[in-house]
């Protein structure tokens, strides 16, 4: 009689493991990337410098390109 006790036991784990698969489903499809965890102030300033040199970087490649700006330069 001890596995009449099972089955709400398991409903019970796998409703807890669900809500958080659930969670990451729902983020995954909203911004179409994994949920980035344990990120701190030192990871987003490193991020903000990378996207400031590949802004930098692109456009001084622009530039040696030659081309115009944008619509009216």
């Amino acid at each position: 009689m001890p596995w009449e006790s099972a089955p709400p036991f398991i409903l019970i784990g796998l409703a807890i493991a669900g809500m958080g698969h659930f969670q990451g489903w729902i983020h995954l499809g909203m911004y179409g990337k994994p949920k980035a965890v344990c990120i701190d102030d030192w990871d987003r300033q490193a991020a903000r410098r990378d996207d400031k040199i590949k802004r930098e970087a692109a456009e001084a490649a622009r530039i040696a390109e030659g081309r115009p700006k944008g619509w009216f330069s």
